[in-house]
């Protein structure tokens, strides 16, 4: 007569062993992922070197430090002949401002002079990244080229840099013509979900870097340069950017490139072209 009620004893002890077991086998690595990136996510999107020194100018012959305040954000080289007008860059995630210097060898013999603008935390600087930090340096940066160089100011971002060029601009400065974007996301939620699917990164992220919002209200020209075997930003949410921006625009695809290979030698056609639609002098 005890038979009913060990089976449902025996029920309930096989269940809460269930539950246990999904709790250690699934619920406690989710929560694990969860916690980590979380916790790591500033390591994880600026990997920058807190070792890393300001590079020797001595070795860089032509480039000179953009001081300002005691501190340099941001090195410049200025081309032989007469200057049409500035290039201001932010780099990507990984190195640092002069890894860049090659943006000279391309853009230098077009006319322009070129600002390599460096973050916080990064090449020696001081202060840690975030998205806050890096945004609010690039906007007292590119007011600082203004004040300093005549001429149309044109801003290039390639992969985390475009994010940082894009929130820049979205307070708008009069002096900006045009906007180049190497590699760039449309937003970073949607990098991080393609990364980590299973978990909620939308909730979890600190900085967003919305490049859709932050261009809205963008009046210059777009131009969008897209690596199409790209597998750290991939393709299609550069190709969203592109959709989403309502103004005049322009895209570049480099066929079979990924996001660290795409073809960077100075005599390559598309920086001319690049620079003829952005700077139609």
């Amino acid at each position: 007569m005890f038979s009913p009620w060990i089976s449902q004893n025996m029920k309930m002890l096989w269940f809460r062993h269930l539950l246990r077991a999904l709790v250690v086998i699934v619920l406690l690595p989710y929560a694990g992922g969860c916690a980590l990136l979380f916790t790591q996510q500033e390591t994880l999107l600026y990997p920058a070197d807190p070792a890393a020194l300001p590079p020797d100018l001595r070795r860089w012959p032509g480039w000179q430090a953009l001081a300002e305040s005691g501190e340099t954000p941001a090195y410049w080289r200025e081309p032989t002949d007469t200057v049409r007008g500035t290039v201001v860059l932010f780099h990507g995630n990984g190195g640092v401002a002069m890894d860049r210097s090659f943006y000279f060898d391309a853009l230098g013999p077009l006319g322009y002079r070129v600002v390599l603008v460096e973050y916080p935390g990064y090449g020696g600087r001081a202060g840690s990244p975030n998205e806050e930090r890096l945004v609010s340096d690039a906007r007292r940066v590119i007011a600082l080229v203004g004040e300093r160089f005549a001429g149309p100011l044109i801003i290039w971002g390639e992969s985390l840099g475009a994010g940082v060029a894009a929130a820049a601009l979205a307070k708008s400065n009069p002096r900006v013509r045009g906007v180049a974007l190497l590699t760039p996301w449309n937003t970073l939620a949607d990098v991080a979900a393609s990364h980590y699917p299973y978990l909620p990164v939308r909730w979890l992220l600190r900085d967003r870097y919305d490049n859709n919002a932050n261009l809205r209200h963008f009046q210059g020209r777009l131009a969008v340069i897209v690596a199409d075997d790209d597998q750290v930003i991939p393709p299609h949410l550069a190709d969203r950017l592109y959709a989403e921006y309502p103004g005049e625009k322009r895209r570049w695809r480099f066929a079979g490139a990924g996001h660290n290979d795409w073809p960077n030698a100075p005599t390559q056609p598309w920086w001319r072209e690049v620079m003829r639609y952005l700077d139609p002098q």
